[in-house]
């Protein structure tokens, strides 16, 4: 509430400018602040999108990628090996079009992008009289006035184009390679399924990963283990410390204080439900501190879940040779379940509703649900999660706001890639942390 307090202290002029003097909802955007506690697992769970893939795989941070470009040569040189930087601007078409892309499509975007931009160049070589060369630099300069001109208009796009796509293809490269070494689409198909499986298809399916003989990394085994945690809280805590202990044996002793500290919290959440639930009969609202009830969220987002089950198109084409082309489930986020009902403006009980106009017009600090008169559908949100984001939540915020035609900002106190937020709970749990060299298994890069 120390929010709202500071918002209804402000001196009256400064109030107006910012507020105004309109009672009116409309054309006001709704600001949502979450903690990120209200779904923990979108941090840890392998992804299959092509942005929050670059995030977590190839470290993107500000839009900018590092790749290591002679891997091989190094190793053989015992030197350490090139790194080339990409920068992922605005004005990249491609990227735009494809972040929040499942990577099969992006991949294969790409190379239809090549397809047609090397099907251009042969168009304008042929109509000035070149010999046909895939180099927008080499276009034979003894050509008609009119190819030329045509040649001259073109480049310029040509040129951006062909950096994109060499971007592009750089980075998908690498992806396939992180992929392919570490079984990745295999955490994530199930790890996907985690919300549908039975328990014990559940529990089977991922000891099968955690194994020494699966490929990837301790810390994919611990993300892994970390996601079933959080998916199916039902799991009685003995199977949980079972696989846990399977896990520290199979990868030479990771450490596991991350579900320590879950485990405190959970425990600390029933505790709290309880006494709030006593102290309003059983009902009622939620906390000060809360935008929404833990339980009703993460049911909400189970049950938004599709009946799809995944499925495989094997296409082996150019950059995906050897590896699956799953198709994600669809599924509402828990944030994108709660953006989209107070975007609403619809009534909830677990929903906190604060107003500076109204507080301001009434001369007292005052929260719950939105009077009759605002309850028209907001057109713009600006979401910020107090905590860490993902590029999930970011790629699943812009799908519902082209689906809905709204105005959707996410904003974050910063974009935690899985295993930085995963060594965050292991310090938390008591751990010193997974930076500090933690065991590989399998045939991890």
């Amino acid at each position: 509430m120390k929010l709202q307090e500071r918002l209804a202290t402000l001196p009256h002029h400064v109030h107006t400018q910012i507020f105004g003097n309109s009672s009116s909802a409309l054309h006001r955007p709704l600001l949502i602040l979450v903690d990120r506690e209200i779904d923990l697992a979108v941090m840890v769970r392998h992804t299959w999108l092509y942005q929050p893939l670059l995030h977590d795989l190839l470290g993107l941070r500000l839009n900018r990628v590092s790749v290591p470009v002679d891997t091989k040569e190094a190793a053989a040189a015992l030197r350490p090996p090139r790194v080339k930087t990409y920068d992922l601007e605005a004005r990249d078409q491609f990227w735009q079009e494809h972040c929040g892309s499942a990577f099969p499509d992006a991949a294969l975007a790409v190379s239809d992008s090549l397809a047609a931009y090397n099907a251009k160049l042969q168009e304008i070589n042929s109509q000035q009289g070149g010999v046909g060369s895939t180099d927008p630099d080499a276009f034979d300069a003894s050509g008609s006035a009119q190819g030329i001109l045509t040649a001259v208009s073109a480049l310029p796009g040509l040129t951006e184009k062909k950096r994109s796509l060499d971007t592009h293809t750089s980075l998908a490269t690498a992806l396939v390679d992180h992929i392919k070494a570490r079984g990745l689409d295999s955490f994530f198909e199930t790890e996907q399924n985690f919300d549908t499986d039975r328990d014990p298809d559940a529990v089977s399916n991922a000891k099968k990963l955690i194994a020494r003989t699966s490929p990837g990394t301790a810390v994919d085994k611990l993300r892994l283990l970390v996601a079933l945690f959080l998916s199916r809280p039902s799991l009685p805590p003995q199977q949980i410390r079972q696989l846990e202990e399977f896990l520290r044996q199979e990868t030479g002793g990771v450490s596991t204080a991350a579900l320590d500290f879950l485990r405190m919290q959970q425990s600390f959440r029933t505790l709290q439900t309880a006494t709030q639930s006593s102290q309003n009969g059983g009902s009622g609202p939620g906390g000060a501190g809360s935008l929404a009830g833990p339980g009703s969220v993460g049911s909400a987002a189970q049950a938004a879940a599709a009946t799809l089950g995944t499925k495989f198109f094997d296409k082996g084409r150019g950059l995906l040779m050897g590896v699956r082309n799953l198709l994600p489930v669809k599924k509402t986020l828990p944030l994108a379940q709660v953006v989209s009902t107070l975007m609403e403006n619809k009534e909830d009980s677990n929903f906190l509703y604060v107003d500076p106009r109204r507080d301001a017009a009434s001369g007292r600090i005052s929260a719950g649900a939105a009077p009759v008169a605002l309850r028209a559908p907001f057109r713009q949100a600006i979401v910020f999660v107090v905590g860490g984001g993902s590029f999930v939540e970011a790629a699943a915020l812009r799908e519902l706001a082209q689906k809905t035609q709204r105005q959707i900002l996410y904003g974050t106190t910063d974009f935690v890639s899985p295993s930085d937020f995963l060594d965050e709970l292991t310090r938390l749990g008591g751990g010193t942390g997974l930076s500090g060299g933690v065991p590989d298994a399998g045939t991890a890069s």
